[in-house]
């Protein structure tokens, strides 16, 4: 399967804390064209951009917390603008406990959105399986898909596979619903209890990729959460997307 593939960070925690550089080279080594930054381990924007230019590495995305942006995000602004990206995701916003809390994180994202869209930047929202839940006021919908018509088009979609199988809903259906909205995927894999390497679990990486690829989508960012050797993972992660 040939598609650039970028890689969540996150994926690497425990390798950047330890020599964020260093783990830079081994991620462009084994193929990833592209980050996505949780983090930017105390390093200046400008040197940031610096290392990435030379492994010819592009930033895709950053992830955020929603109390993350709200408290930071001129600085957040400016260190992406040195990275040459205008995609600033929320990283979730966390439980959706009622349907009043659905509309406090629509209205607060809503404001972020005009915030970014002034700076030629564009928020996107990632979701993991705690929006999909129901309230009587959604009138029998997941409270995600009351949240983003709240939205309306202002906040665009990172659909994750894996939190979509762990919720219980489709893909494939959810790529077709927001297709309009998203043009950046999160490839993970697991089971029902853990997340795996992709390629190992239960998600259907491939079909998924492929509708992906039939309906726009250009930007895929793999993530693992797996327990372990984390480049052995992301390593894995990748020759088995590229063996497809």
């Amino acid at each position: 399967m040939k598609l650039d593939l970028a890689l969540q960070l996150y994926s690497i925690r425990n390798e950047t804390a330890k020599d964020f550089f260093g783990a830079l080279d081994k991620i462009a080594e084994m193929g990833y064209t592209g980050v996505e930054f949780a983090g930017y381990g105390n390093i200046k924007a400008e040197d940031m951009k610096a290392k990435l230019d030379s492994l010819g590495l592009k930033t895709v995305s950053v992830h955020h917390g929603l109390g993350a942006m709200e408290a930071d995000i001129d600085n957040i602004i400016a260190y992406n603008k040195v990275l040459g990206n205008n995609i600033i995701n929320c990283a979730g916003a966390g439980a959706f406990a009622d349907y009043d809390t659905v509309c406090g994180y629509a209205d607060r994202l809503a404001v972020l959105a005009d915030k970014l869209a002034a700076n030629g930047m564009k928020i996107y929202y990632h979701n993991h399986n705690g929006e999909f839940v129901k309230f009587e006021q959604d009138g029998g919908r997941y409270a995600y898909d009351v949240m983003m018509e709240k939205l309306a088009g202002k906040v665009g979609a990172q659909l994750d596979i894996y939190w979509l199988y762990r919720a219980g809903v489709d893909a494939i259906e959810y790529l077709d619903r927001y297709k309009d909205f998203t043009d950046c995927l999160h490839i993970k894999d697991g089971d029902e209890t853990k997340g795996l390497p992709v390629g190992t679990g239960k998600v259907e990486i491939k079909k998924i990729i492929e509708h992906a690829q039939k309906i726009g989508v250009k930007t895929f960012i793999l993530e693992d959460e797996t327990v372990g050797d984390q480049f052995e993972a992301v390593k894995i992660g990748i020759d088995n997307i590229f063996a497809y």
